[in-house]
């Protein structure tokens, strides 16, 4: 089941023209994608830090079960040719992860009723030394 569904974090949750900055129509396109072609499931949060990353945001691993990113989850309803657009759009290369600007992982992600689920997720696969930490875990609060 964890391959039909997946945690967003960032540019495919509902935001349109938050934060303060423009989003590129790519973005807003590929969310439209998501949201025709998945189906919404709720709130919830998986272990990791959140950085900015200019208009966007970078989910990396973190060994502290206080470090919480907050995000969605949908069930995929064409995984496979939504995982390939989803893939292209996040830069993720399977032949070559170690190239790739984003990985597409398992994790585990706890839902805002307490339920626990397993749902792929897009992780930063970049250093996050130079970059602002987004400390709410939540890259849609203020």
């Amino acid at each position: 089941m964890a391959a039909t569904r997946l945690f967003v974090y960032g540019t495919l949750r509902n935001i349109a023209g938050r934060n303060g900055s423009a989003e590129p129509e790519q973005a807003a396109r590929i969310r439209a994608q998501l949201q025709r072609n998945g189906q919404w499931l709720g709130r919830g949060y998986c272990r990791g830090r959140l950085y900015r990353v200019g208009w966007y945001p970078a989910l990396v691993p973190s060994p502290l079960a206080t470090d919480q990113v907050r995000g969605e989850v949908f069930r995929l309803l064409r995984p496979q040719s939504l995982l390939a657009i989803l893939d292209k759009y996040e830069g993720f290369i399977e032949r070559a992860p170690s190239s790739s600007h984003y990985l597409r992982e398992r994790a585990t992600v706890t839902m805002d009723d307490g339920h626990v689920l397993t749902a792929w997720v897009y992780r930063y696969n970049r250093p996050t030394a130079s970059l602002e930490r987004i400390e709410s875990g939540d890259f849609l609060a203020p």
